[in-house]
């Protein structure tokens, strides 16, 4: 069972239009991002780009709500 305080703080990093769900509307804002440096909201992994490991935490996080 995951822990709540680590679920809460994944919705605040793949939620990107602040809907409090995860969904196609927060991966359109990652892909239109994709391949941009520094420092983004979009860079869920604060990598220093936004590129694959972003697109797979978010396909990990689609349909997730927050409370």
């Amino acid at each position: 069972q995951k822990d709540c305080k680590a679920t809460a703080q994944s919705f605040v990093t793949t939620d990107l239009n602040g809907d409090k769900v995860t969904n196609a509307l927060d991966y359109a804002i990652l892909l239109n991002n994709y391949g941009r440096r520094g420092n983004l909201k979009e860079d869920i992994d604060q990598d220093g780009s936004v590129n694959a490991p972003d697109m797979s935490k978010m396909i990990e996080e689609l349909g997730q709500k927050s409370e």
